[in-house]
């Protein structure tokens, strides 16, 4: 079934943009915006952890941990990331890490 948002987006105000967007059944946004909450949410706990809850060497122990993790992760592949292929790649990285 094919629904036409032609009047919605003719008459949509500068922001009201947003509602039009939500509006909108096949929205990237309906799809995406529990993550990007969990990810907020995550987010904030961290940073507020780091800022407020540890001591001067845990700042510079969780520094230390980001910057080994960052550097690690440009070896992880993207389609592995979003699940393409993944089962290969899994024997692989499963293989790699019985090896060494």
């Amino acid at each position: 079934m094919t629904v036409t948002y032609s009047s919605k987006v003719a008459n949509a105000t500068f922001f009201g943009f947003h509602r039009l967007l939500l509006r909108w059944r096949g929205s990237i946004y309906k799809l995406l915006y529990r993550e990007f909450i969990v990810f907020v949410l995550l987010y904030t706990l961290v940073s507020l952890v780091y800022r407020l809850a540890l001591s001067d060497p845990e700042k510079r122990f969780f520094e230390k941990l980001a910057l080994h993790c960052n550097k690690y992760a440009e070896q992880i592949p993207v389609t592995f990331v979003l699940g393409k292929s993944g089962q290969p790649m899994l024997v692989d990285i499963r293989a790699c890490l019985l090896s060494s």
